[in-house]
């Protein structure tokens, strides 16, 4: 059991943030279902997801990599039809 402090903290016991592995600086989310409230940990998100969808291609993405390429090399790549 714990008790919420006057400014609505509460401390998660040890043996649960353990299993659960809640170390310092994790994010929680509170959600009410059915009466209750639950408790979930935000999944982990890899290094680069918050990039997902950002690059706009207006190529294939085969295509757009060669252009990279091309660039690196200093070559200038063909526009193909």
């Amino acid at each position: 059991m714990s008790k919420i402090t006057s400014k609505g903290q509460v401390t998660i016991p040890e043996a649960i943030r353990e299993s659960f592995g809640l170390l310092p600086g994790c994010e929680v989310e509170f959600v009410v279902e059915q009466g209750k409230i639950l408790i979930r940990r935000e999944l982990q998100r890899g290094k680069l997801d918050h990039w997902v969808g950002a690059l706009n291609l207006d190529a294939e993405v085969d295509a757009f990599i060669e252009s990279l390429r091309a660039v690196k090399s200093g070559k200038k790549r063909k526009k193909r039809a």
